[in-house]
């Protein structure tokens, strides 16, 4: 996750810092790897199936062959991106866990 604090009675993918800062859904992604979406200030429909947050920072481990308008065209693999992808934490406008 990033702050390695001991989680104390938010859920069991955060610490009370970490939920007050950051999407529960992206916490989630940090510790239940599963299929997760979220969307950037610029427009950007990201696809993704884990995530590690590093301050204002979180990579992501993007969903391969998923529908993915990264870089203002959609793709089903966003070249040069196979390690993943970061993005600032601020960039970001929403973010789900898909339950897919």
């Amino acid at each position: 996750m990033g702050c390695h604090v001991k989680k104390v009675e938010v859920d069991s993918y955060s610490c009370r810092a970490c939920a007050e800062q950051y999407p529960s859904s992206l916490l989630k992604a940090c510790g239940d790897p599963f299929e997760y979406a979220l969307r950037t200030s610029w427009g950007a429909t990201i696809a993704f199936s884990e995530a590690s947050v590093h301050g204002e920072w979180v990579h992501l481990k993007l969903t391969m062959g998923a529908d993915c308008d990264l870089i203002g065209y959609k793709s089903k693999r966003p070249l040069g991106m196979e390690r993943g992808v970061d993005i600032r934490v601020a960039d970001i406008v929403w973010c789900c866990d898909t339950g897919r």
